[in-house]
């Protein structure tokens, strides 16, 4: 009889622990979802008053100095409070990866093309080139175009934030056996090496200060690695003080869903 009561205990604590853990993961959901529609309203909002600003910013010549700095100063605020409630939309969808469907099939090429013309304006202001080398074939990669995207804009956004105007930042794609790798490379001031075992850690700022003044959260990198990691890639950097920096990342290719690359 002690036998049978302790195999019911059992199987009332298994029970018990089962119904806990379906609460938790509805739970967990809740909040991913909460986090994202907070993200999402908040940014909207935010986007209306930093077109109020641009709008108003060309036509402020009658504004004092004082006052027109305060208007320049609540235009770059929005700016980055956009930047941080986009990557709190990836963290969102980084932590809901391993409960969610398999991510569909997406263009890395494709997507590169698309980030650098989203750049293209801000390194045209600083007269900044932006070279692509790429092979002339679909690279596809089984991960969802949001997260592809973030990653890759992170490393652009870098990119041209520590260049020097008039420079160059040259991405390139490789396809080498199973995997793809792309290189995103500034010649900027280059990195410490003692500081970039830390790059990818959350909230983490090199001592490199960028040439266009922006400020980061300090979660890009981190977030790119994240998300390579959990699509089975790698992340890395390769720096020297004065020699400008490469972030790098290889990603598995689509067995059967690559073409093959002419030779250029």
């Amino acid at each position: 009889s002690r036998l049978v009561a302790t195999d019911l205990h059992i199987l009332f604590l298994a029970d018990r622990l089962e119904r806990q853990q379906r609460l938790l993961e509805r739970l967990l959901n809740e909040k991913e979802q909460f986090t994202a529609v907070a993200a999402h309203d908040m940014k909207n909002a935010l986007n209306v008053f930093l077109g109020c600003c641009r709008h108003l910013l060309p036509s402020a010549d009658g504004l004092d100095e004082r006052n027109r700095s305060y208007l320049d100063l609540a235009q770059q605020s929005a700016s980055t409070l956009i930047h941080l409630m986009d990557e709190l939309m990836d963290i969102a969808r980084i932590e809901s990866f391993p409960r969610t469907s398999p991510p569909s099939e997406c263009d890395l090429v494709g997507s590169l093309g698309e980030a650098i013309r989203y750049h293209q304006h801000i390194a045209d202001e600083r007269g900044i080139v932006i070279h692509f080398c790429a092979p002339p074939c679909t690279v596809t990669v089984s991960m969802e175009a949001a997260m592809l995207g973030s990653v890759i804009n992170n490393l652009l956004s870098n990119a041209v934030k520590y260049s020097p105007g008039g420079s160059d930042v040259v991405i390139s794609v490789e396809t080498t056996g199973p995997e793809v790798l792309v290189r995103v490379r500034d010649f900027g001031p280059g990195i410490p090496e003692a500081e970039q075992t830390s790059l990818f850690r959350p909230f983490y700022r090199t001592s490199a200060q960028p040439f266009s003044g922006e400020t980061g959260t300090g979660l890009g990198l981190f977030i790119a690695r994240r998300v390579v990691e959990e699509h089975g890639g790698r992340i890395w950097v390769e720096s020297a003080p004065g020699t400008g920096t490469t972030f790098c990342f290889s990603l598995p290719i689509l067995r059967g869903n690559t073409a093959p690359c002419a030779s250029h």
